[in-house]
């Protein structure tokens, strides 16, 4: 049984083999060509591999400055209690949205409670929905942290294909220069023979 499955699997890889042999295409003297070599360069060669590192890299990199405009959600608790007393508990809770035009909006409900409440904080007894629209003046209007990040987040994008294309158009160009350098040589071995 052993031996039948070792035959087998012998058969099997030597039929593997034969046919990924014959589907490597080669010219009419038996030589591999130069627009497949290139291109078995540009698919497997360990620098053409690194550099797409690149384009996931910028992607990452841009996927996090977006996330600088997610929503947040928030909560917010001030209390105060003494021998047994809930002197005051002033309480929000809500979610803010950056937006990429400098704006954030906000939803919240705010809450107050305890025996010796300042009335600057009074509110209903059922609490408080508050929405609201901030916006700065002059400061962080045309351009703030987060829009700075995103645009710094595209620039590298399009840097990182650039260099992404310099380094395979160099590992391109050295391959090229090898493989006719190698095909020179064998047309002179061939001469000799």
């Amino acid at each position: 049984m052993i031996r039948s499955l070792a035959i087998l699997s012998g058969l099997w890889w030597a039929l593997t083999i034969a046919v990924s042999v014959q589907a490597q295409p080669l010219d009419s003297v038996g030589l591999l060509g130069p627009e497949t070599y290139l291109e078995w360069v540009r698919l497997y060669h360990p620098l053409a591999k690194q550099s797409a590192l690149l384009d996931r890299e910028s992607a990452a990199e841009l996927r996090l400055a977006k996330g600088n405009f997610d929503p947040k959600a928030y909560a917010e608790v001030d209390q105060k209690s003494f021998d047994g007393k809930n002197y005051y508990t002033i309480g929000e809770g809500g979610i803010k949205l950056p937006t990429s035009f400098g704006a954030e909006l906000k939803a919240a409900y705010n809450w107050t409670n305890g025996v010796f409440l300042n009335p600057e904080n009074s509110l209903p007894a059922g609490g408080q929905a508050v929405a609201g629209i901030r916006v700065s003046l002059l400061q962080g209007l045309l351009i703030d942290e987060r829009r700075t990040a995103l645009q710094q987040a595209r620039i590298l994008s399009d840097l990182n294909a650039a260099e992404r294309r310099r380094l395979v158009n160099e590992l391109l160009l050295e391959a090229a220069k090898s493989y006719w350098n190698w095909a020179l040589a064998e047309a002179g071995a061939e001469v000799y023979r």
